[in-house]
C-alpha cells in the first residue's frame, strides 16, 4: 500500500513526497507516446519482415527515380535506393508531427505533380493520428504493430516525392526541399534511437561531413587555380575565329595552339577535382566544367588542324575562275569539324542540363552551349558548301543562269521590278557573261504576247495572272516567295527568247554596290561620274532617272554599267571567299541577292546560308507587310515603312487577338522631278507626286476590320502561300502619311503554349521600323 500523507491530526508526523509507482509507469508511457517514439510494445519478428518488405519497395521506386545526385549512375541508384530503405526503418521511431511536417513540405516540393495528391493525402492521416496520438499508447500489440508499419510506408513513400521534386522550378531548390524532407524524417528517429544507436550515427555523419568538406575544398581550389587558364583559352580561341574570318592565317595557328595550351594546362588542374564527383551537387559543377574543358580542348584541336590544312584564304576568284577543285578537296576536314562538333554538342547534354547545376554556372554553360549550336551550324553550312557550290559553279558541266536586275524605286514584292537581264555561265568554276539586255527585249522577244503560258503554280496563277506576267516581266517579281518568282522566270525565259537555265539569281542596288566594293569605283560610262559603293544606290534607284531625259539612252547605260562591273569582276583577283561574304553581308541580311535552283540539295544550301528568300512558315503567329507600286512609277525611292503589330494570346481559351499598323510616309515632292518619278501615267488616276501602293497583309488570322486613316475600308481577302493575305490600295500624297491599321483574331494551335512570332521582311531599301508587342495570358 501507499504510505499515508500527513494529516492535520498528527501535526508532527514527516512530510514526504509521494510518488505512485504506477503513476511513474503511466506518465512515462504518455511521455514516450507524446514524442511518437518509444512504444510499449517490441516490434515482432513478423513486424520487421513487413517493414523489410516495405523498405525493399521503397528503395525499389526511388532507385528508378530520375535524379542523378552525383551523376555517378551506379552511385547514384545506390544513393536513392538507401534513402527511401532508410526512411522506412526510420518511420517506427518518427513522430506523427514530423511526418505531418514532412508531407507538407513534400506537397510544396510536387507542386503540379501527380505526387502532390499522395503528400497531401499523407499529410491528413498524419494529422489525424497527431491529434490523436494519445490512443497509440493505449493501442494492443497488434494496433501498435499496424500503425508502425503505416507510418514507416508513409515515410517511405515521402522519401520517394522527395527524389522526384519538381518544385520551384529554380536551380537546386527542388533538391534543398529533398534534403529537408529526408532531414525531416530521419534526425527524429535517431533522437528517439538508443543511445548506441545516436553515437554511432553521429560519428558516421562527422565522417561523412569531413570528407565532403575535404573533397569540396580540393574541387573548389583546382577549379580557381584552373579559372586563369579557362579564361585565357576563351579569349584566344575567340581571337583565332576572328582572325580566320579576316583572313589572317598565320595568326588563327598561333592562337589556336596557344588557346590549346592554355586548356590542356586548365585540364590538369581540373583532374585534381575529380574526386569530388562523389559528392552531391558538388559532383554536377565539377562534371559540367571538367566536360567543357575537355571538349574545348577537342575543338581547338579541330580548329588548329582545319586552319593549317585547308586554306580558305586561296579559295577567291582569280580572273573569273573560282577553284572548285581545291574546295571540294576541303570536305573531308570539313567533315570531321562537324562531327567533332556534334559529338561534342551530345557529350554535353547530360552534364549541362543537370537540374543540379548552380544558376550562374548554368548561365555560362548555356552561352557556350549556344556557340557550340552556331559552330555546329556553320559546320553544316561549310561542309554542305563544299559538296553543293562546285556542282553550282560548272565543276560538272556547264550551268547556265539567268540574272534578274531589280529596282526597288519601283517596288515589288521580292524587291523591286525587273528592269534589266543578264545570262551568266558557269564552267568548270570559270564565269562568262554570254549577253545583257532590257526587261523590254524579254517581253517582245520569242512567243508572242498572248500567247505565252504560266507554270502550273496554283497561288501564282489565281494571284497574279491577271497583271499578265508572262507578257510584262515587270510583274513576274509580283510574289513575295522567291523560288517561286525564280520558277515563273525560269520557265517564261524560253518563251522570252532565252534558253533553259539551271537557276535564277535576283539582285539590286544594294548588291551592286557590294560587287563595285570588290573591284574599286567606276567611272559612268558616258558620265562625268564616279560611281563607288557608296553612292552607287542612290543613284541607280533614284538619280538616273533625273538625269537621264531619254529612256532608252539610260538603258544604254543601265546595260553598259552591267557590263563594267562584270568585266571588272572576271579581270583581276578578287579579296578571298571571307572577304567576299563581308563586302555582301548587307546585301544578304536585307534579302537583296536572292539565289534559286531547281536542284533540291542546292536550293536547300541557299536556304541555310539565307539567299533562297522563301516565305517563312506558319508556325504560331506570322506578320508578313508587302507594298507594290501600283502606279508604273519610281516613286517608291522617297517611301518609308513603319510596322507596329500588338499581339494578345489567351492560353486558357486559345484565342489570339492583333492589331497591326502599318504606317507608310512619302516625302516625295509634286513637283521638280521627272514626270518618270512622280508624273501620272494614263489611265491611273493620281496627283503629282502621289504614290498608289497596293498593300498586302500576311496572316494566318481572320480579318475582323481595318481602317485607312481612320476611316474603314474593305481588303480583299486572297489565300497564298499556305495562309490568308488582305489587300487594298493605299493612295499617299506628296509629302504626307498614311496609316492602315487591321484588327485580327484567331484560335491559337494546340500544340503551342507559348507565343511564337514569324516575319516576312520585304526587301527594301531603307529598313522598315518595326515595334512589337506581345501580352500572354495563361
Amino acid at each position: 500500500m501507499d504510505p499515508l500523507p500527513p494529516t492535520e491530526d498528527d501535526p508532527n508526523a514527516r512530510t514526504a513526497t509521494v510518488i505512485p509507482i504506477r503513476g511513474v509507469a503511466t506518465g512515462q508511457a504518455r511521455f514516450a507516446n507524446a514524442r511518437g517514439g518509444r512504444h510499449r510494445h517490441a516490434a515482432t519478428p513478423r513486424g520487421i519482415a513487413l517493414t523489410l518488405i516495405i523498405a525493399g519497395a521503397a528503395g525499389l521506386a526511388g532507385g528508378i527515380a530520375s535524379g542523378a545526385p552525383t551523376g555517378i549512375a551506379p552511385f547514384d541508384i545506390v544513393l536513392k535506393v538507401l534513402v527511401p530503405a532508410a526512411c522506412v526503418v526510420a518511420g517506427r521511431r518518427v513522430p506523427w508531427r514530423f511526418v505531418a511536417l514532412a508531407a507538407g513540405i513534400a506537397a510544396a516540393a510536387s507542386y503540379h505533380s501527380p505526387a502532390a495528391l499522395v503528400a497531401v493525402a499523407v499529410l491528413g492521416l498524419a494529422l489525424g493520428a497527431w491529434r490523436g496520438e494519445h490512443l497509440d499508447g493505449q493501442a494492443d500489440a497488434r494496433q501498435s504493430q499496424l500503425l508502425g508499419l503505416a507510418r514507416s510506408a508513409m515515410c517511405g513513400s515521402l522519401a520517394d516525392i522527395a527524389l522526384r521534386a519538381t518544385w520551384p522550378r529554380v536551380s537546386l531548390a527542388p533538391s534543398l526541399l529533398a534534403a529537408v524532407i529526408v532531414t525531416v524524417l530521419l534526425v527524429p528517429a535517431v533522437v528517439e534511437g538508443s543511445p548506441r544507436t545516436r553515437q554511432l550515427v553521429i560519428r558516421a555523419s562527422v565522417l561523412v561531413v569531413l570528407a565532403v568538406l575535404l573533397l569540396s575544398a580540393l574541387a573548389g581550389f583546382s577549379i580557381l587555380h584552373a579559372r586563369s587558364p579557362l579564361r585565357a583559352a576563351l579569349a584566344e580561341t575567340g581571337s583565332a575565329l576572328r582572325d580566320s574570318e579576316h583572313g589572317n592565317q598565320s595568326m588563327a595557328i598561333a592562337e589556336f595552339k596557344t588557346a590549346g595550351d592554355e586548356l590542356r594546362s586548365a585540364g590538369s588542374d581540373l583532374d585534381w577535382a575529380q574526386a569530388a564527383e562523389v559528392v552531391p551537387v558538388v559532383s554536377q559543377q565539377v562534371r559540367a566544367i571538367r566536360t567543357a574543358a575537355s571538349i574545348g580542348t577537342s575543338l581547338v584541336q579541330a580548329g588548329l588542324t582545319t586552319e593549317s590544312s585547308a586554306n580558305v584564304q586561296a579559295l577567291g576568284v582569280v580572273h573569273g575562275t573560282f577553284p572548285v577543285k581545291r574546295l571540294a578537296s576541303f570536305q573531308p576536314l570539313f567533315r570531321k569539324d562537324l562531327t567533332v562538333i556534334t559529338d561534342a554538342r551530345h557529350e554535353i547534354v547530360a552534364p549541362f542540363s543537370s537540374p543540379w547545376i548552380v544558376g550562374p554556372l548554368r548561365r555560362k554553360l548555356n552561352s557556350e552551349r549556344t556557340k557550340l549550336r552556331e559552330a555546329q551550324h556553320d559546320a553544316s553550312i561549310a561542309l554542305v558548301g563544299s559538296e553543293e557550290i562546285p556542282g553550282i559553279l560548272g565543276a560538272e558541266g556547264t550551268r547556265k543562269y539567268l540574272v534578274l536586275v531589280e529596282n526597288p524605286a519601283e517596288s515589288r514584292a521580292a524587291g523591286g521590278v525587273i528592269g534589266d537581264y543578264a545570262e551568266v555561265t558557269a564552267d568548270a568554276g570559270r564565269l562568262s557573261l554570254v549577253k545583257v539586255g532590257s526587261v523590254g527585249q524579254l517581253d517582245h522577244d520569242g512567243v508572242r504576247p498572248l500567247q505565252r503560258t504560266l507554270p502550273p503554280i496554283p497561288d501564282f496563277v489565281d494571284r497574279y495572272s491577271s497583271f499578265y506576267p508572262q507578257d510584262n516581266w515587270e510583274n513576274v517579281s509580283m510574289s513575295p516567295d522567291f523560288p517561286t518568282v525564280a520558277a515563273v522566270a525560269e520557265y517564261l525565259y524560253p518563251q522570252s527568247g532565252g534558253v533553259k537555265v539551271d537557276g535564277v539569281i535576283g539582285l539590286d542596288p544594294v548588291t551592286i554596290a557590294g560587287l563595285v566594293k570588290m573591284v574599286g569605283p567606276i567611272t559612268a560610262p558616258g558620265l562625268n561620274l564616279q560611281l563607288t559603293s557608296r553612292n552607287i544606290v542612290a543613284f541607280l534607284a533614284n538619280q538616273e532617272f533625273v538625269d537621264f531625259k531619254n529612256n532608252n539612252a539610260r538603258i544604254s547605260f543601265v546595260e553598259g554599267l552591267l557590263r563594267q562591273v562584270f568585266r571588272e569582276l572576271t579581270s583581276r583577283s578578287l579579296p578571298s571567299l571571307p572577304s567576299l561574304v563581308k563586302d555582301l553581308a548587307p546585301s544578304i541580311s536585307g534579302s537583296h541577292l536572292l539565289m534559286y535552283s531547281s536542284q533540291p540539295a542546292e536550293e536547300a544550301f541557299f536556304d541555310d546560308v539565307h539567299i533562297a528568300g522563301a516565305m517563312p512558315r506558319v508556325v504560331g503567329d506570322f506578320v508578313g507587310v508587302v507594298t507594290q507600286n501600283a502606279a508604273a512609277d519610281k516613286i517608291d525611292w522617297y517611301v518609308r515603312r513603319r510596322i507596329a503589330y500588338d499581339a494578345t494570346l489567351n492560353l486558357a481559351t486559345r484565342t489570339i487577338t492583333s492589331t497591326l499598323t502599318v504606317t507608310l510616309h512619302n516625302a516625295a515632292p509634286s513637283s521638280g522631278l521627272p514626270p518618270t518619278i512622280i508624273g501620272r501615267l494614263p489611265g491611273i488616276d493620281a496627283k503629282p507626286g502621289e504614290d498608289l501602293l497596293w498593300v498586302s497583309i500576311y496572316s494566318p488570322w481572320l480579318l475582323e476590320s481595318a481602317t485607312l486613316n481612320g476611316t474603314p475600308v474593305t481588303m480583299t481577302s486572297q489565300y497564298e502561300l499556305g495562309r490568308p493575305v488582305y489587300g487594298t490600295i493605299v493612295p499617299v500624297r506628296s509629302d504626307s502619311t498614311a496609316v492602315l491599321q487591321l484588327h485580327l483574331s484567331g484560335t491559337w494551335p494546340s500544340s503551342l503554349s507559348r507565343y511564337v512570332l514569324s516575319w516576312y521582311r520585304q526587301p527594301v531599301l531603307f529598313p522598315d521600323q518595326v515595334s512589337m508587342k506581345d501580352t500572354v495570358i495563361p
